[in-house]
């Protein structure tokens, strides 16, 4: 069983065993796993995220704060463009909470962290 919630433009699906799905304006969309005992919140971001769909995203990590998160651990291999509005919300996640960023990061946001001086800021974890 689901439930949907819509907050502001962006449709959440909540399963009953916690997982939530979110889906923005445009092609993005956010999985997002129940925060685990030890307050660790994994999230999936995958599509295009810019200032026109990036709630989903911002939704996600705030649910996954509210939820007792105190770190995240977010996938942005999916992710096929990220303008200086994702790039920001990255940084406010940051600044918030432990991020680290697992898998393989598109060459092109390795590129956007590079052009930006920030590619030091995050943790990357990298998977095989």
């Amino acid at each position: 069983m689901t439930g949907e919630d819509r907050t502001g433009q962006v449709a959440c699906t909540r399963t009953d065993d916690g997982h939530s799905f979110y889906r923005g304006p445009g092609d993005a969309d956010v999985f997002r796993q129940p925060t685990g005992p030890d307050g660790t919140a994994r999230v999936r971001a995958s599509g295009e995220f810019d200032m026109e769909s990036v709630s989903g995203l911002v939704q996600a990590l705030a649910d996954a704060r509210d939820e007792g998160a105190t770190r995240v651990m977010l996938d942005l291999s999916g992710v096929t463009f990220g303008d200086s509005t994702f790039l920001n919300v990255l940084i406010r996640t940051h600044r918030s909470g432990e991020l680290v960023l697992v898998g393989d990061s598109p060459r092109h946001l390795r590129k956007l962290f590079e052009l930006t001086g920030t590619e030091h800021l995050f943790r990357h974890v990298r998977t095989s």
